[in-house]
């Protein structure tokens, strides 16, 4: 989310908000905008854990600043609970975005099979005279092609628009580089490389914004050879953990990144294959 409603009855006049100091409403405020712009669902996994750096770098806090907010920061283990977080509104925008990216992908396939009936017609430049008797009576002359024979021109312009769809729901959902954007942020946000990862990554655990994760990937230090990462996410993705019940315990992907668990993926164990134990004859 690119920005944030604050309600007054539920928000800016909750008991937990007046009951706090102006500092512990500023940080609160700072780590509402940044959840917002990851659309983390009000739970920041793991930022418990984190350190004055993280802190800083990902909202503009130390964590001293966040443990004195507790009214308005919960930890709950190791995650960060914001108090008054616009889950309703989140869940509004992806199914938004999820419905236009839906459309634009019908209106790719349906440019894409427009382009193999031979796109549209073009209006007769020179028009035909009109037959005169002797053609009206012998239609012998201009025989109706079989249906069953090829027809010239057939077929032209199929596989034009391959991968359109591709390109237009990147489009969609990638954002363009903007004022706010740092140099590094907007090379990235730009990096096909960068497409590849998140779409690559599953699409249930997304749960953030694509600036957002490139904001993330800009942050660390040393910064990350995107090749390897989307090599290592490849090797994740068919492994035995993230594969078991429906993908139940893949991490979403911001704490992915920030953990760097791309280079530990030598460890994870590849998915399972059963095999039919044979009993040998007796």
């Amino acid at each position: 989310m690119e920005w944030v409603n604050l309600h007054i009855s539920t928000q800016l006049r909750h008991p937990s908000f007046v009951g706090s100091s102006p500092a512990e409403r500023g940080t609160w405020l700072s780590v509402l905008a940044y959840a917002c712009s990851i659309e983390c669902g009000g739970r920041l996994e793991g930022a418990a854990t984190w350190r004055d750096r993280q802190w800083q770098q990902a909202a503009g806090v130390t964590l001293r600043e966040v443990k004195s907010a507790y009214k308005l920061l919960a930890i709950d283990g190791e995650d960060i609970i914001i108090n008054g977080y616009p889950d309703e509104r989140e869940r509004e925008i992806q199914q938004k975005r999820n419905a236009g990216s839906a459309k634009t992908d019908r209106k790719a396939m349906a440019a894409r099979m427009n382009g193999v009936k031979g796109g549209r017609k073009k209006p007769n430049e020179n028009p035909t005279e009109e037959p005169n008797e002797t053609e009206q009576k012998n239609p012998t002359d201009n025989p109706t092609p079989n249906p069953t024979e090829p027809i010239e021109g057939e077929g032209e312009g199929e596989g034009e628009l391959e991968g359109e769809g591709e390109v237009a729901r990147v489009r969609e959902i990638i954002p363009t580089p903007c004022v706010g954007d740092t140099e590094v942020v907007a090379a990235i946000l730009l990096d096909p490389m960068f497409h590849k990862i998140f779409f690559a990554y599953p699409a249930g655990r997304r749960g953030t914004a694509p600036r957002a994760i490139a904001q993330i990937f800009a942050g660390l230090d040393p910064p990350p050879v995107l090749a390897d990462v989307l090599a290592a996410l490849q090797q994740y993705s068919n492994s035995d953990e993230w594969q078991r019940e429906k993908g139940r315990f893949v991490p979403r992907m911001a704490r992915w990144i920030e953990s760097r668990a791309w280079e530990g993926a030598a460890q994870c164990k590849p998915r399972r294959e059963w095999k039919t134990k044979t009993t040998a004859a007796r």
